[in-house]
């Protein structure tokens, strides 16, 4: 199961913003800026199934989850039909396959 097919119908580019981390320069601490890349992806709602694995509270039905075969970081920001969305999660198993599993959390929401 090393290469995992996906069918080529549910793929869709989403951007995302790989961020960076910082570095200090002359004892001040520069933030870098996120890079931002187009990646092909698979987003879906959670099931119930993996609402189950969790702790109470820690999933919600409005979070996502996301398949691709790229490698990201958890904090990555997902964008989506405009809407950004958060690297909470991060699961790959590389001794099984090349696809990565995380969950996304929308992070523009004020509540």
């Amino acid at each position: 199961m090393t290469n995992v097919y996906i069918p080529f119908h549910l793929l869709t580019n989403v951007r995302v913003k790989v961020l960076k981390e910082g570095q200090w320069i002359k004892g001040e601490y520069v933030e870098e800026e996120p890079v931002e890349k187009i990646i092909k992806a698979v987003y879906m709602p959670l099931s119930l199934n993996e609402l189950k694995n969790y702790p109470q509270g820690a999933l919600t039905l409005e979070d996502i989850d996301f398949r691709t075969k790229e490698n990201l970081n958890l904090g990555d920001i997902v964008i989506i039909n405009e809407v950004e969305w958060k690297i909470i999660q991060k699961a790959d198993y590389f001794y099984v396959a090349d696809l990565k599993f995380y969950i996304l959390r929308r992070s523009d929401k004020d509540d």
